[in-house]
């Protein structure tokens, strides 16, 4: 097909090239140039303090390669091929998420401390989303340095107007939102709405779709997933159906319309890892029949795209019983905990930029190949709400509060006694498998650390607490006596009888006493009561101003409800000291204990901690053996898997290839591992044809092939005529033919081809002589090319497993040996 490509100009050269070796042709039109700006950054202002660089596009790379010289920074990628570029470029720790702004800030959130420093983002000046908002709801300070711009196109050019007059293209691929509306503007500009009734849309995700909506296609095809390599099947799909009913078998037409159905035996066209490993096993009922589990939990695992690690030896085993050939390495990348969220849905707001492939990458810490030129951030997630802090107790309940946390501080304390001594056991077998294992002791017994200083500090809180409600009642019984005073003051400008006059002075005198205590003794403000009781008699027997005696009655009630609240105060503040004694003895009671356990553990000597040291040790030297080729053969597993993604599409692939040799010329590698990647490099920038594209190129040649046999290289008429036959029409055997004639090993190798037996094929050709074997010399070195690409692939594919389970089984092995040696 003849397409029009929109992308800015060097991401489109590179998505051309795969397009041609697909066998189309390409037209190129870019709707946006990308224009960079170095002098935007200010080292000493924008790297000062930084901790990492959060990349959401290859064009943001890009600029800060040519902005810094700095490669020393983690780099954490919004996909695979923004990753992979940053690897190649130098960077020796780079992560990548899942093509979204939402996997990209969970990723940062989940491997970052806020507290360790900035994060920079080197950007565009159009950006989209909230990644901002994202990363400052987690703690995080983003630093946003406006590296370069993307200009959209003011016209549309003259070859691309001729070539929409003209009707001669079959469709357009559009990457974005922001391309996908200027084509639209361009296109009303120069009034060629009508011609795009007969082209093709091709869209990498449905906003990009929603943005062509004004004019009116013959089709509008949206990408499985936001990867271009999903756009790339999606117009191979609409090829073999426009070309393949007339030459397709209805055996092959099923299989394509189960194929395009997503029919429950086949990988479907995202092609997670655990999608491919579920085809694997013939399906989802296949797989669960199996393995003996639920249909649902197979479900699960192909809509998470995540296989729990847990399930890897079950698989394993389900795969030897019913005979299924394991690839090792699919398998690992199927339970590897995924770098995004769980359950996010990967779109692509990126302005220009395509997200074309799954990550996380792990390099140095992570590693490779995403995205085209974008100008955007990716959408958001709401941030997690953060867990409430548990409630705290009342004081009423702090003394069986204290016993309880006693009681467990003595149980958490034998269970770590009971660990240390019988640690030499087991310690061999957990350091082997849990690196890091002393550090993790530590950070147990520090929350037990601190419990014990919790409790030895609680009765001083306690205390002082005491003290604060005692200062409470103080400030309420001297509110009390100015109140007194007041009520005093009318009662004296007041009639009065016999007597009164003495006892408010007796009153007064009787709440400075109270006032002078600091109410801690209930009697006397039993005798203050009484005492008000007999003012109050006093004054009714005087017969002074009813209106007055009613309000002193009021106030007195008052004052007597506010005793009563004084003694009940007070009352419990008694209680609490006589729980706080009762926790004093338990806090002594348990240091008792704890000072006979340190005993007790004091006694068993220098001996065992020489032992546990020696132990510590040879487990340490044995891991550090180890280590190196269990990282190298992680490197490796990883960069492999990127490049047999290009290989399988026949897709250029010297950016993957740079990935598996930079592996390979890391220290300890060997002369081995480059020997194996030699005859992967000379198909690196063409691509090598997959299986799929033999057959297409075959079936055309099959009829030359054949036809090569009727020339006689003579001179005459009679030549002429027998050279001109095969034009006219070619006789050829099919199926499963027999005998050594030209025709009968064409048919052999073609149905070969079809039974994807690319060996059995070569075989046959390679018995051709003559003028046939120069006909079909192309095909033949193209068919060879392939079988040498897969043979290396899988040579380094297994020499990833050997250093990863073997790297793990010496460590082991070695920790248990030094274990028994103790």
């Amino acid at each position: 097909m003849r397409l029009l490509l929109t992308r800015p100009q060097e991401d489109a050269e590179r998505s051309a090239e795969r397009l041609r070796a697909l066998g189309h042709r390409v037209e190129l039109e870019p709707l946006l140039t990308i224009r960079q700006r170095p002098e935007a950054l200010d080292p000493a202002r924008d790297l000062e303090g930084v901790q990492a660089l959060v990349v959401t596009s290859l064009n943001g790379l890009r600029a800060f390669l040519a902005a810094s010289p700095r490669r020393d920074l983690p780099v954490f990628a919004v996909g695979p091929a923004s990753a992979g570029e940053a690897l190649a470029a130098g960077f020796r720790s780079v992560r990548s998420g899942e093509g979204d702004a939402a996997a990209l800030a969970e990723l940062v959130a989940g491997t970052l401390d806020p507290a360790a420093g900035a994060l920079l983002h080197p950007a565009g000046t159009v950006t989209a989303g909230a990644l901002a908002e994202r990363l400052g709801a987690a703690g995080f300070a983003l630093r946003r340095v406006v590296l370069y711009e993307a200009v959209t196109a003011d016209r549309l050019g003259e070859r691309t107007e001729e070539l929409l007059r003209a009707h001669v293209l079959d469709g357009a691929l559009f990457y974005s939102p922001r391309t996908a509306t200027t084509f639209v503007s361009l296109v009303r500009q120069a009034g060629l709405e009508a011609c795009c009734a007969t082209l093709t849309a091709w869209c990498l995700s449905p906003a990009v779709a929603a943005a062509l909506a004004p004019l009116g296609w013959r089709r509008v095809a949206i990408a499985t997933t936001p990867r271009e390599a999903a756009l790339f099947r999606a117009i191979e799909a609409d090829t073999n159906r426009e070309i393949g009913s007339e030459e397709m078998s209805d055996e092959d037409k099923a299989a394509d319309t189960e194929a395009e159905t997503g029919g429950e035996s086949e990988a479907p066209a995202g092609d997670s890892a655990a999608e491919l490993l579920i085809a694997r096993f013939g399906g989802l009922r296949p797989m669960a029949s199996k393995l003996g589990i639920a249909v649902s939990t197979v479900q699960g695992w192909k809509s998470r795209g995540h296989i729990p690690p847990t399930r890897t030896d079950e698989i394993r085993k389900a795969a030897a019983g019913h005979g299924i050939a394991l690839d090792e390495a699919e398998l690992a990348a199927a339970t590897a905990e995924p770098g995004g969220a769980e359950g996010t849905a990967a779109e692509v707001p990126l302005e220009g930029e395509e997200v074309d492939g799954p990550g996380p990458w792990v390099g140095d810490d992570a590693s490779l190949p995403e995205n085209g030129p974008g100008d955007g951030e990716p959408a958001a997630t709401p941030a997690p709400t953060p867990r409430p802090a548990p409630a705290r107790r009342g004081g009423s309940r702090a003394g069986a509060w204290l016993g309880g946390g006693a009681l467990g501080v003595l149980l958490v304390a034998a269970g770590a006694a009971g660990a240390v001594l019988t640690q030499p056991y087991w310690q061999p077998y957990l350091d082997s498998a849990l690196p890091g294992f002393d550090q993790r002791v530590e950070a147990r017994l520090k929350p037990l650390q601190e419990r014990l200083q919790a409790l030895e500090s609680a009765p001083k809180a306690d205390g002082s607490t005491l003290s604060d409600q005692l200062g409470q009642l103080q400030d309420r019984v001297s509110g009390l006596a100015d109140r007194l005073s007041e009520l005093s003051d009318q009662v004296a400008a007041a009639p009065t009888g016999g007597g009164s006059g003495p006892d408010l002075a007796a009153l007064q005198q009787r709440v400075d006493q109270l006032e002078s205590q600091g109410g801690s003794q209930p009697a006397a403000l039993d005798d203050l009561k009484q005492q008000v009781a007999k003012v109050q008699d006093a004054l009714a027997a005087s017969g002074a101003d009813p209106q007055a005696l009613e309000g002193f009655r009021n106030d007195v009630a008052k004052l007597s409800a506010r005793f009563d609240d004084l003694n009940s105060t007070i009352e419990q503040v008694r209680q609490g000291l006589a729980k706080v004694d009762v926790v004093q003895g338990d806090l002594a009671d348990l240091k008792s204990r704890l000072g006979q356990l340190a005993d007790q553990l004091d006694q068993l000597g220098s001996q065992r901690l020489a032992a546990l040291q020696k132990q510590v040790e040879a487990n340490a030297q044995a891991l550090q053996q180890s280590s190196d080729a269990r990282n190298r053969g992680a490197l490796l597993a990883l960069a492999l898997g990127q490049l047999r993604e290009a290989l399988r599409f026949s897709e250029p692939y010297r950016q993957e290839l740079q990935g598996v040799e930079a592996v390979a010329a890391g220290p300890g590698a060997g002369a081995e591992l480059a020997g194996l990647i030699q005859p992967l490099k000379a198909g690196a920038d063409a691509g090598v044809p997959n299986l799929t594209a033999l057959r297409r190129q075959f079936a055309g040649l099959a009829p030359e092939i054949v036809g090569a046999t009727y020339g006689s290289g003579e001179q005459g008429w009679l030549a002429d005529l027998l050279d001109r036959v095969p034009e006219l029409v070619t006789v050829r055997p099919v199926g499963q033919a027999t005998g050594d004639s030209v025709g009968a090993k064409v048919a052999r190798a073609e149905r070969a081809l079809g039974d994807g037996d690319l060996p059995a094929a070569v075989k046959e050709i390679e018995s051709l002589d003559g003028k046939p074997a120069a006909v079909a010399k192309p095909w033949l070195e193209a068919a060879r090319a392939r079988l040498a690409a897969d043979k290396a692939l899988a040579e380094l594919t297994r020499r990833a497993i050997t250093e990863l389970s073997g790297g793990a089984q010496d460590g082991a092995q070695d920790g248990a040996k030094s274990g028994k040696g103790s």
